[in-house]
C-alpha cells in the first residue's frame, strides 16, 4: 500500500467507523480476511454507520451546483461556437445524471 491508502483505510476504520483496520505485516492471512469481511456484513452497527453517512453524503451536491455554474457561463460565453457549446452540455449533462 502506497500513496494516500494508508490514510484513507484509517478514517474509514478509525474516524467513520465503517471499517477494520487489518496491518500488512506477518500475521495478516486470508482467515483474518475473511474474518474481517465477516464482521463488517454481519455486525449490524456497520451497515448503520454506513447507511449515516449514505444519507449525510447526499446532502452534499456542490459537484452538481460547479457543473451547472460551467454549463451556464459556456452557454453566456460568445466566444464559443454552438457546435462546442453542445458538446460540453451533453458531457456534462450525462456527468450530472450519473450521480
Amino acid at each position: 500500500m502506497g500513496g494516500d491508502q494508508p490514510l484513507i483505510a484509517w478514517r474509514v476504520a478509525d474516524e467513520l467507523g465503517i471499517g477494520i483496520k487489518l496491518l500488512v505485516d506477518s500475521d495478516l492471512s486470508v482467515n483474518r480476511v475473511k474474518n474481517a469481511v465477516s464482521e463488517l456484513l454481519d455486525d449490524p452497527i456497520y451497515r448503520k454507520r454506513v447507511t449515516d453517512l449514505s444519507v449525510i453524503s447526499k446532502r452534499f451536491v456542490g459537484h452538481k451546483l460547479a457543473v451547472q455554474h460551467i454549463i451556464n457561463y459556456l452557454h453566456q460565453n460568445e466566444a464559443f461556437h454552438d457546435s462546442s457549446r453542445q458538446t460540453v452540455s451533453t458531457s456534462t449533462t450525462s456527468l450530472l445524471n450519473r450521480s
